[in-house]
């Protein structure tokens, strides 16, 4: 099981994909520039979940392969059911190892696409803390505002 409060790291073929809610957090003084690199994150695990399913295909494909061979081999060459050719099909080690790996290339592609869902999630906060930014300023009036702040604040809103 995973610890829900440490990174996780998933392998792709030879790159490594690190699943790090703490990249999603800001604030007030943090808002701007996390706007502004948001793009980024969100186009790296967009492709990490593209490879990842894609993998899941290969392995799918993989698993489908070695299990048809071995029902094929027990089947002719043991003379066995279709049943009997089929339970010793899935229970032979490499199709369990394949389909081992193919749940595992599932998994992995699940957990992109959550953690692409919770950057859809602090999306949308950082817009209303923004926005709330805003009204909370219009409040105060022309004379306290910082007008550093409400640069930063006008540049997230694009006015």
């Amino acid at each position: 099981m995973d610890q829900l409060d440490k990174p996780l790291k998933l392998k792709i073929g030879d790159q490594e994909v690190i699943l790090d809610s703490e990249n999603m957090t800001f604030n007030e003084a943090t808002l701007n520039e996390f706007i502004q690199k948001e793009h980024a994150f969100y186009d790296h695990f967009g492709r990490a979940a593209v490879n990842l399913e894609a993998l899941y295909d290969v392995r799918k494909s993989e698993y489908e392969q070695i299990r048809e061979s071995r029902f094929d081999q027990f089947k002719t060459e043991a003379s066995c059911s279709d049943k009997l050719a089929s339970a010793r099909a899935e229970s032979d080690d490499e199709v369990v190892k394949a389909k081992q790996k193919m749940i595992a290339a599932k998994r992995n592609h699940k957990l992109v696409q959550q953690h692409l869902r919770a950057w859809d999630k602090a999306h949308d906060n950082a817009l209303n803390l923004a926005y709330n930014l805003r009204k909370e300023m219009d409040k105060l009036g022309v004379n306290i505002k910082d007008k550093e702040m409400e640069n930063r604040v006008n540049d997230v809103l694009g006015k």
